[in-house]
């Protein structure tokens, strides 16, 4: 707890210092995004800037085709944790989904992970079956569960059903991959 209070407390006071400096770097938040997770970890540890690469989705699992429609959607961010040869890796995934249909439009990958394993920006499409039907099944029973967990009585949405949808995804990506990948 003390490490905690005592991260957040260094935090705070560059955050200060930080918003004192007369000119600020702009972030393209298109390409870029700030992802703070809680850790015991000493500071020096702590992922602040995450960027992230495209990794194509099988045309399978696009429910929509936007083509270059552009759509209002909501990013969700999955943290993740690759084993590979015993060494572990923190990143994410940021999954974009329709905010009307809440359909997949977009899935990324923390370049963390893609520089610091042996998995390939496109392990996705390139599985030998990518349109596996028992995964597509397990994958359509979890966005169906999370349809049950976050809908009210009278069929409107409830917060969290986007990041349940987001997990499912997250899951689904990983069976594919040709390592260990843990959601957390």
């Amino acid at each position: 707890m003390k490490i905690r209070i005592l991260t957040l407390a260094a935090f705070m006071g560059l955050l200060t210092f930080a918003s004192c400096e007369k000119e600020q770097d702009p972030i393209d938040s298109a390409t870029t995004n700030t992802n703070f997770i809680e850790s015991d970890k000493p500071a020096s540890n702590l992922k602040t800037l995450v960027t992230y690469s495209d990794i194509p989705i099988p045309a399978s699992y696009q429910s929509t085709n936007y083509g270059n429609t552009t759509i209002a959607s909501t990013s969700y961010i999955v943290d993740i944790l690759v084993t590979e040869n015993g060494d572990d890796i923190e990143g994410s995934f940021k999954v974009t989904l329709a905010d009307s249909d809440e359909s997949i439009v977009g899935f990324e990958m923390s370049d963390n992970i893609l520089s610091g394993t042996t998995i390939a920006y496109n392990f996705w499409i390139n599985h030998p079956d990518p349109n596996n039907q028992d995964k597509q099944d397990e994958h359509a029973s979890c966005i169906a569960g999370c349809h049950d967990e976050f809908t009210d009585e009278d069929g409107n949405k409830i917060k969290g059903r986007g990041g349940c949808k987001a997990k499912c995804w997250g899951k689904t990506a990983a069976k594919f991959a040709p390592l260990v990948i843990l959601l957390l």
